[in-house]
């Protein structure tokens, strides 16, 4: 706000007053979500999905583009798009579970560029094994 009144040495005088809007805490933001959840007919898995979203929600305060509300309508709708995509999802009881905030535990069967980094390290590992040896001789 500072900046778009300084461009104009008459702005100040036309907007006296300023009104800032803290950022949500933590705790806001959690119920915040599990509220746009419930009100489109989903449910939580268990409180720690409001929680952890609470969270990470959080973490984003004070930075430049937060949006409180904005930011938690967000990751509802990405939450909600990720558990549509779940193997396991009931359409009778739609559900948002704590992988649909934060994701998969990453393993070779959902996130195959894993299976290729175990195998570059194995190999490397050997290639360092090599090395020792050789050093040693």
């Amino acid at each position: 706000m500072d900046k778009l009144m300084s461009y104009n040495d008459g702005m100040p005088s036309r907007f006296p007053h300023t009104i800032v809007f803290d950022d949500f805490t933590e705790t806001q933001l959690a119920d915040l979500f599990t509220k746009l959840v419930t009100d489109k007919g989903w449910t939580l898995d268990s409180d720690r999905v409001a929680a952890i979203a609470g969270k990470r929600l959080a973490r984003r305060c004070g930075k430049k583009g937060f949006g409180n509300a904005r930011d938690c309508r967000t990751a509802v709708e990405s939450a909600l798009s990720r558990a549509l995509l779940r193997p396991a999802f009931d359409p009778e009881h739609p559900c948002l579970a704590v992988e649909d905030i934060v994701g998969l535990r990453p393993n070779a069967e959902n996130n195959p560029k894993l299976k290729d980094v175990r195998q570059f390290a194995a190999n490397r590992h050997y290639c360092f094994d090599l090395f020792a040896g050789a050093a040693a001789v």
